[in-house]
Formats: structure tokens, sequence, C-alpha cells
């Protein structure tokens, strides 16, 4: 059976319908140009823990990380431990996302992401190669039930990854096996994946300036490191965050956050079972947007070795609502 794979021709009309969208909505819609408020307060968006609420948005982020000491064991053609390579990997993101709200309890949106990973010594590029993945993803909200208070809302999303890579001791390791170069292709890796999930996000106004997050999220994805595998996904998360502008006449926002997921939203060909926590920065001094400064920290399994990879990335996020 063919399984339908979203093209890059069909996000660009899927994003021309959207937009097409927008003018009908608009007319229908009387929304405010405010970020999104519970009991009357802030509640600040976070890019690594979506929000449940039905707005028109778009949001970018730039940002980088570094993961050090990664020690990875290499091979022999009976599978035994000959030796270790230690190095540092340095990752680069670029995301834009749009949302449309189409009714008040509907919203769709339209993600776009690029992810790097290089190696910044010579032992590390030997160990995880160099890769790149770009992801685009198509999602909806539908708003269950809402008060002054607090929002429930249900969530869907399609997720279409690409991975292209060099692999230098999966290709030398495949050599060893084969006993020579069976295809010089196995060098450059270009692998797809498609995954879905579905779940629930709450908010909770808690007052004096105070916010809270939550997410539940399960799913199926395909596998990265292993061409063909499909596993069940799932993430669970939660944010606290307290608008300082409520009690005092200064516009800063604070957040702070844990994600728990089995399966990284940037394939699974380095690690698994993601935990990371979240801590932000945010300008709260205007109304029809907000921007700051996003820092996670991130532990996960190595697929490819014992240890635990540990790394810290740190994003500015910019969020315009209209």
């Amino acid at each position: 059976m063919r399984v339908w794979r979203p093209r890059a021709g069909r996000w660009g009309l899927i994003l021309i319908v959207m937009l097409a969208f927008a003018a009908e909505a608009s007319a229908q819609i009387k929304q405010e140009r405010k970020l999104p408020q519970l009991a009357g307060y802030n509640l600040l968006p976070a890019m690594t823990v979506p929000d449940p609420f039905i707005t028109t948005y778009i949001r970018s982020a730039t940002g980088f990380g570094v993961a050090l000491d990664i020690t990875i064991p290499v091979y022999d053609r009976d599978g035994n431990v000959v030796d270790t390579l230690d190095g540092d990997l340095a990752f680069l993101l670029l995301g834009f996302e749009y949302q449309q709200a189409l009714t008040r309890w509907l919203s769709l949106r339209l993600g776009v992401e690029g992810l790097a990973r290089v190696g910044v010594n010579a032992e590390s590029v030997l160990a995880q190669g160099i890769s790149a993945v770009r992801a685009f993803d198509l999602g909806a909200t539908i708003r269950l039930w809402h008060n002054r208070n607090a929002i429930l809302s249900l969530v869907g999303s399609v997720r279409n990854s690409r991975l292209i890579g060099v692999d230098i001791i999966g290709f030398v390791q495949k050599v060893i096996k084969d006993d020579g170069i069976a295809d010089k292709s196995d060098l450059l890796r270009k692998q797809s994946a498609l995954s879905y999930s579905g779940g629930v996000r709450f908010g909770l106004g808690l007052g004096k300036g105070f916010g809270l997050t939550l997410l539940a999220e399960g799913g199926s994805a395909e596998s990265i490191a292993v061409e063909g595998g499909r596993e069940g996904t799932y993430t669970f998360a939660g944010t606290v965050s307290f608008d300082i502008n409520a009690v005092m006449p200064l516009p800063v926002g604070l957040l702070f956050g844990y994600t728990q997921s089995n399966f990284p939203v940037s394939g699974d060909d380095i690690a698994k079972s993601v935990r990371t926590w979240v801590a932000k920065v945010a300008y709260t001094g205007r109304e029809e947007f907000s921007v700051g400064a996003e820092f996670n920290f991130f532990q996960a399994p190595l697929v490819r070795s014992p240890d635990t990879l540990e790394a810290a990335s740190a994003f500015l996020t910019l969020r315009y609502f209209f």
C-alpha cells in the first residue's frame, strides 16, 4: 500500500489554502491583539511546550546547541568493541511556524524546521558524521472547553522528516562486513520518515501572574536509524510561567518547564528517550508580540553507546500575534 508523503509542492498548496481562509476568518473572529491570557494575566508561550490556544500568529526560532564529551564505540566485523572515539557535537536550528485561527474553536498550523549537526573536532566528525534534518509539520488545534481561568484543547499533527548525512563509521563498518565496497552511496545517507501524533493540551491561570501549561501526546513514527522501522511515541510536558509585570512595572516574564519523550522530533539516529529542562526569559511589554531567549538542557541515552548524551541549547524566539 502506498503511503501518502507530503511533498514541497503540496505543503505550498496547503499554506495557500490556509491563507485563503484567513480573510474569511478575520471577519468571523474579532481577536484581540495581545498575548494569550488566563485569569487576566499573560500566559507565556514556549517553543518546546506548545500552548493550547486558538490564535493567529507567526513564530520564528533561531538557535544553537552543543553536546560535550560524547564517547562512541568502534566495532569490528564480529560486533566486538575495538576502540572508542571521544568528541563534541554542535547543533544549529532554524524554525518557522504559522498558525491561523479559522473559527473560535479551530486553528490550523504549518511549520518548517531545519537542524544541522556537525562535529567540532576530527573525532566527533568521524564518530557521528555530518548530517542535516529538515521537517515539515501540519497540525490542528480544536478547543474543547474554555473559561476565564482555564482552557482544554485537542491537537493532532503529521510530520514529514528527511535526513541527509555522511555516516563515516557506518560506511567503514559495512565495508569491513562485506569485505569490500559494495555500494559507494552508503557513505551518504538519505532517508525520510513520517510520523503522526495527537493528544490534549491544557492551560490554567493561577492568578497573580502565574500560569500553568500541560500536554500529553502519543502517536507513531518511522525510524530514521532503522529503515522500515516504526514505533509508538509519547510526549509529556509542562511549564510554569510568571509575568513580573503583574505585580510590578517590569515587563519581563519567566518560564520553567520539563519535557519527557521517547522519540526525538529530529529523529532517532543519535539518541532516544529525551528528557528536557526548559527555561525562558521574555519581554512582555507589548501586547501583540512575544520575544525571548529560551534555554534547554537535554539528557538522552545514545544509540551507539552505553553513555548518556548531555546537551545544552539556546534559542531566540519571536511570536507575533495578529
